[in-house]
């Protein structure tokens, strides 16, 4: 579950550097291609889905996100 939320918050940080530099335009596609494996159960917005979504996930402790479902483990 945390492997997947970093390759999600990793492929929107890919995403939006690219969509803001000029250096980064040759390879924005792939930051979106990566977070298509991650997009059935993750939105890009403050929605949660089959899991929480990735917004503010850094800095924030992991199973806080309101509204979404996680395992004892990760609420611990």
């Amino acid at each position: 579950m945390m492997e997947m939320l970093k390759w999600g918050a990793a492929a929107m940080l890919l995403t939006w550097f690219c969509n803001r530099t000029s250096l980064g335009r040759w390879r924005c596609w792939q930051g979106q291609e990566l977070f298509t494996r991650c997009s059935s159960c993750h939105a890009v917005t403050e929605q949660n889905k089959v899991g929480p979504h990735p917004s503010g996930i850094f800095g924030r402790p992991a199973g806080t996100v309101a509204g979404a479902r996680y395992s004892k483990a990760m609420q611990s």
